[in-house]
């Protein structure tokens, strides 16, 4: 399923928040979801190098660190509002590991990286009604 949403300059935010939680309901009640195909990866090859970044990460502690990040999104979670998170990172464990969690979570991501002018970032951050945000260490 292919959703492109757009809307003009100057749509009131609640419109914006409704549409994004329609589709966002829409899409949790597929089967199809890539998250679920990672986890199920993550089963079947625990051992298996996942990716590296700083160090070599298997599968099991992608699963591990992913299901983490979504339990505490979920638990600090916004019932009523906009599904996004912010994920301020580049290339790196918390990135992956973030991007994935949210997905758990049944979130859509913001990506945000260190490399964009701060201007920018601001108004990703603004504009994008997120309502939770994951940063990296550094």
């Amino acid at each position: 399923m292919l959703v492109l949403l757009s809307w003009r300059k100057g749509t009131d935010s609640s419109t914006i928040q409704e549409l994004i939680l329609l589709v966002m309901g829409k899409l949790m009640e597929s089967d199809r979801l890539l998250w679920k195909g990672i986890l199920e990866t993550c089963e079947r090859f625990p051992d298996r190098p996942a990716f590296e970044v700083e160090r070599p990460v298997n599968y099991r502690e992608l699963a591990h660190w992913a299901k983490r990040i979504a339990a505490t999104i979920q638990r600090e979670g916004f019932a009523d509002a906009v599904s996004l998170t912010a994920v301020f990172a580049y290339r790196s464990e918390t990135a992956y590991t973030g991007i994935l969690g949210t997905l758990i979570a049944g979130h859509g991501y913001v990506p945000l990286n260190r490399p964009f002018p701060q201007e920018r970032t601001r108004q990703m951050l603004e504009k994008s009604l997120r309502r939770s945000i994951l940063v990296d260490a550094e």
